[in-house]
């Protein structure tokens, strides 16, 4: 891995950083595929994505993945993002200011390990790619009832919302790139 660093959190050893392999993105579709109930994105190299991952370092756990955690960056391109699709005004409000986006593509968390230790590392490893992109703002959904823990936890602010057949309320969250590198302090 890139970026990797190496903890005990819980009881548990891992390695934590980007994935570079094509048997870590396995092991982080795996992961997705676990955790999400729709088909996730399968994650795979490209110089638009990147892949932070959480591995158990020991031992294959009993489960058929040795991650533990996911997040997928995604900057923004001459495509756009798959955010666009349901905050376009928004997102471009954004640009016109001058922003380049980068998108919290998908994101999954064991709850075996404790966020609050894995949400550092990660954010370490990725923000290496961050600033290599140039992004200045960083933008992700969630469901209404995560915004508070986004917003309170890694400073994110709530500037759109839209509602969906099934899921409820989806809050999309705005968190300028320099607020990153306060984070993993």
């Amino acid at each position: 891995m890139a970026f990797e660093n190496c903890l005990e959190i819980a009881g548990q050893s891992l390695r934590i950083g980007l994935a570079v392999t094509q048997w870590q993105l396995e092991q982080a579709r795996i992961f997705l595929s676990h955790i999400h109930q729709n088909p996730p994105l399968t994650p795979h190299e490209s110089h638009e994505r990147v892949v932070a991952l959480s591995m158990h370092a020991g031992l294959t756990p009993k489960s058929d993945s040795r991650a533990n955690a996911v997040v997928i960056l995604r900057k923004d391109g001459p495509q756009g993002l798959a955010l666009d699709a349901a905050h376009s005004e928004a997102l471009g409000r954004i640009r016109e200011q001058g922003g380049i986006l980068v998108e919290v593509e998908q994101s999954a968390f064991s709850t075996r390990v404790p966020l609050d230790s894995l949400l550092s590392p990660m954010i370490h490893a990725l923000s290496g790619a961050v600033s290599e992109w140039g992004a200045t703002d960083i933008v992700a959904e969630c469901p209404r009832r995560q915004a508070a823990f986004y917003c309170s936890r890694l400073g994110f602010l709530r500037i759109d919302k839209r509602k969906t057949k099934g899921k409820g309320e989806r809050v999309l969250l705005h968190l300028p790139a320099s607020g990153i590198a306060k984070l993993h302090e």
